[in-house]
């Protein structure tokens, strides 16, 4: 939680690359109980990393617009 509220708060916001890669790393915490086992709540973290993900994707084009 601290990490996100440090990351997303500050660089994530000003567009900052470093920041976009290691936002990543929430989205593989997250999925990570589906591959460590397959309880019944292991489903609902992937859903939460699956969204996480498509809406990194989505913010990708402005990080790496390339500037004039």
């Amino acid at each position: 939680m601290f990490y996100a509220t440090v990351v997303l708060a500050i660089p994530f916001r000003r567009g900052e690359k470093w920041a976009w890669y290691s936002t990543w790393i929430l989205v593989v915490g997250f999925a990570a109980p589906i591959l460590i086992n397959q309880e019944s709540y292991a489903a609902t973290y992937l859903i939460a990393a699956g969204l996480m993900g498509v809406c990194l994707l989505l913010t990708g084009p402005a990080f790496f617009r390339k500037e004039m």
